[in-house]
């Protein structure tokens, strides 16, 4: 399966995704078919907004829009997801998330921290980690639940949020110091060039945050589990890796237990992923009694992963959360 752009499909494609679209017995797909088949969807939603599709092959699995306007007008609010469809057949497997991913992803890209969701429906978008805001009038004048699906994280010190390329000056100034990479596996950085690349290409995916400090809203560290944290662990098949870092002038003051904390209750309310692993050197025990504050405990093994900087003939104490 894949989420593509219903706008970026050549016209043939088009066409067939619009009969897609017209075969879901829904009244609100039936307009946006409408919108899309009469050339207004843009009139209708705003420039720059994106219709996408969950797709298996030639099958529409669910869509849904990524748009700046939503029925609940006159509103500031924005960006909305609406017109969220999943055909009967499809359902019960969490779908709507993957498209919900998609649109954090691109909301990373524009920098957006949120976006809005209008809907009547009671349960189902918790189960994605959206809050209620409150109850709205629609265009219409009939009373709608909003929701805000929130990008970042926070407690009252900390924010998680997605990286961005004005934090690479703040992360060469932490990154450089050779105490810290060294505990977790990486060499320190060179230059401010150095570290933007990291964070245009390490950190650019949807399971790796910035730690921000928000009384200074300087990246202080990272966080994720995930494509940014691989190592030679014994993981099972699909299980993530978990890891994290924080700058040393932050050291020993609850910070990553906060970290991990609010990332495992995002994991909980995204995912049905049933175990994560993590492990540390067994040189850096603070970072192990991180993980088993959050929960984590030791599987007794121990490996050694010479990929990793300064890895050879270190020992990685293994751990596991199981379940979530």
């Amino acid at each position: 399966m894949e989420v593509i752009s219903f706008h970026d499909s050549d016209s043939d494609r088009q066409e067939h995704w619009l009969k897609e679209i017209k075969s879901s017995d829904w009244r609100a797909g039936a307009f946006l078919h409408e919108l899309l088949n009469t050339g207004r969807f843009f009139e209708a939603v705003g420039e720059g907004s994106k219709v996408l599709l969950l797709t298996d092959g030639n099958e529409l699995i669910s869509y849904c829009t990524y748009a700046r306007l939503d029925d609940i007008q006159p509103t500031d609010l924005t960006p909305w997801m609406g017109f969220v469809y999943t055909f009967p057949e499809h359902r019960g497997h969490r779908y709507a998330g993957l498209l919900l991913n998609e649109i954090g992803r691109i909301a990373r890209e524009e920098q957006v921290p949120q976006v809005y969701i209008s809907t009547n429906n009671v349960g189902l978008y918790e189960k994605y980690g959206c809050e209620f805001v409150s109850m709205m009038n629609d265009m219409y004048g009939n009373p709608s639940r909003v929701y805000v699906k929130k990008f970042f994280m926070e407690t009252e010190r900390i924010l998680l949020r997605p990286w961005r390329d004005d934090d690479a000056e703040a992360l060469y100034k932490y990154a450089s110091d050779p105490d810290v990479g060294s505990r977790a596996g990486w060499p320190p950085h060179k230059s401010v060039d150095e570290s933007l690349e990291i964070i245009r290409t390490v950190f650019n995916n949807d399971t790796t945050w910035a730690i921000e400090w928000k009384e200074t809203g300087e990246a202080i560290g990272a966080i994720g589990y995930g494509p940014s944290c691989d190592c030679n662990l014994p993981a099972r098949d699909g299980e993530p890796t978990v890891g994290y870092w924080i700058a040393k002038p932050y050291w020993n003051q609850g910070i990553c237990t906060d970290a991990l904390a609010l990332m495992l209750d995002h994991i909980r309310k995204t995912t049905n992923l049933p175990s994560l692993i993590s492990g540390h050197f067994i040189d850096n025990p603070a970072s192990g009694r991180v993980m088993e504050k959050c929960g984590f405990v030791p599987t007794g093994e121990t490996c050694i992963d010479e990929n990793q900087y300064q890895g050879k003939d270190r020992p990685i104490r293994v751990l596991r959360l199981e379940p979530i």
